[in-house]
């Protein structure tokens, strides 16, 4: 099974993305970082489910993506895809 592509949309600041990032780092996660602009914000947020960044694209390479657009739901699964949860799920 080929992983899916992934797309995080964020400014070129730490700001929210940054933990997403760094569970991506740690974990090994391959993902393409899409940096927007702040004078590109107000069209480009138009086009947003919640009108909210950070935004990641799940292309699993079907006809479809899916879209999440919550930041602790993105580095939930991160940490996921990463092996960054114990398998033990008081641990978790």
């Amino acid at each position: 099974m080929t992983p899916p592509t992934l797309t995080l949309t964020y400014f070129g600041i730490a700001g929210a993305a940054e933990p997403i990032r760094l569970a991506a780092a740690i974990g090994k996660v391959p993902y393409i970082h899409k940096s927007l602009e702040f004078k590109d914000w107000p069209e480009y947020k138009k086009t947003t489910p919640v009108g909210l960044l950070p935004l990641l694209e799940v292309d699993n390479g079907k006809d479809d993506k899916q879209v999440i657009p919550e930041s602790v739901a993105i580095l939930r699964y991160f940490g996921k895809l990463g092996g960054l949860y114990p398998t033990d799920s008081l641990e978790a």
